[in-house]
């Protein structure tokens, strides 16, 4: 077969290799299932979601345990050939506390805050398992309270630091950054958004960073004028008879 990395000239008369690189999702159950014609199949397809939330990785100690949900969840990725249904996940949600910034009461706490929420991801999303499973099936995260501080119900002139950076580093490691495309350099990225998955709709929702109890339009209490708008449209689309929307 001919060579697939041909060498070339380079500027200054050296030899250089040129690489080509595809992404190898073709191979991957998800992949299969989502691409490969099925004349079998109604009109709206089954889909498979492996839920999830409230990611504690404990201490130094329980750390594997911690982990240990996603071997569980990464045996059922591959479709069963002898069950009836198509089988595997199609994607994979994780519903909220993805990390507890709150966990030490900020008892030997990084010194730097935004450290202190960078330091928990690094943490939660360094499992061994954990990593295999997203690298295997599309991965889409909500957030909740504990990205931030327990129970958190909107920020105020006492936490408005805390709100920033928390939210900046969500969007960091949590947020569909390629949705944000074109977006101002310094605009934080949106932590909500809607896919599809198997030809079923599906919106993400962030109640929690874009709280304000005490406005005056109690329609924006939970969801921002933006996200407000954004998933008005989404449910207002079009919609064929029976669809099952997922939010």
């Amino acid at each position: 077969t001919a060579n697939p990395f041909p060498r070339r000239e380079g500027a200054h008369g050296v030899d250089s290799t040129s690489i080509k690189t595809s992404l190898r999702t073709t191979g991957l159950p998800w992949w299969r299932r989502r691409y490969a014609p099925d004349e079998n199949s109604p009109t709206a397809p089954g889909i498979s979601l492996a839920l999830g939330s409230c990611l504690h990785p404990g201490t130094t100690f329980e750390r594997e345990m911690s982990d240990a949900i996603f071997s569980g969840i990464d045996r059922h990725i591959d479709p069963d050939p002898s069950a009836s249904t198509h089988g595997g996940i199609d994607a994979l949600l994780l519903l909220g506390d993805q990390i507890y910034a709150d966990a030490t009461a900020e008892l030997f706490d990084p010194i730097a805050l935004y450290e202190r929420f960078r330091a928990r991801y690094r943490i939660a999303f360094q499992g061994h398992a954990m990593r295999r499973v997203m690298s295997r099936v599309p991965t889409h995260f909500v957030v909740d309270d504990h990205a931030i501080s327990d129970d958190f119900a909107g920020s105020d002139e006492s936490s408005i630091e805390l709100y920033e950076v928390a939210r900046r580093e969500a969007a960091n490691f949590q947020s569909h950054r390629y949705l944000d495309a074109g977006a101002p350099a310094d605009e934080t990225p949106r932590l909500w958004h809607d896919f599809k998955c198997r030809g079923h709709r599906l919106f993400c929702l962030d109640t929690r960073f874009e709280r304000a109890p005490d406005h005056a339009d109690s329609r924006q209490a939970l969801l921002g004028k933006a996200q407000g708008d954004a998933f008005l449209a989404w449910f207002q689309s079009t919609r064929t008879d029976g669809e099952v929307l997922f939010i």
